[in-house]
Formats: C-alpha cells, structure tokens, sequence
C-alpha cells in the first residue's frame, strides 16, 4: 500500500485495460514515484519496487534492476539494458495523477 514509506500498489493505467501495467510507489523518503511494470529487458510484466539500494525497481523474470529514475543499474545478459519508463507523478489533496 501507499501509507507507508517503502510501499507499492499495481495500478491499471486505462480502465479498459485487463491486467496492470503501472507500479506505483512511496519511496524512501516518502516521495510518489511510478513506472512501467513492463520490463524494458524483455517485455514481462514483473517491475516491482524493493526498499534495497535506496530504494529501485526490478524485475525478477531475469534480475533486472532499474533506479528510481529508470537507468538501468545492471545488465541481465549480452542484450545492452534499456532505460524503464518512468511516468510524473502529481498530488493534489489526497488525489494522485500518474501520466506521461
């Protein structure tokens, strides 16, 4: 959930979409952040956060790790590693916007 620091929620980023597609977080330091749950290695849909290294984004289809900004923090395998989509993040009372 998004009460506490460290938290994520799997959001859809259309309501005529069947599955999730959007990791929504609290980082750290109490800041929203959201990216793609896509994976920009291999097109899974497994990016989740992890309250490790400060806080990143990973996928554990193939180790993939993002920073909260989306570069890649490491290479999977041979392919070069792509950056993940990140989306901005606006509040407004207790209404949180996600969009590109």
């Amino acid at each position: 959930n998004l009460q506490n620091n460290g938290g994520f929620i799997l959001v859809k980023s259309s309501p005529d979409l069947k599955y999730t597609d959007v990791v929504v977080v609290k980082n750290l330091e109490g800041e929203f952040v959201a990216a793609t749950q896509i994976c920009s290695h291999e097109s899974y849909p497994e990016v989740r956060f992890a309250d490790v290294d400060g806080g990143i984004f990973y996928c554990d289809v193939h180790g993939s790790r993002f920073s909260q900004t989306g570069e890649p923090l490491n290479q999977a395998d041979s392919k070069a590693e792509k950056p993940l989509k990140v989306y901005q993040i606006a509040l407004t009372g207790t209404m949180l916007r996600v969009f590109e």
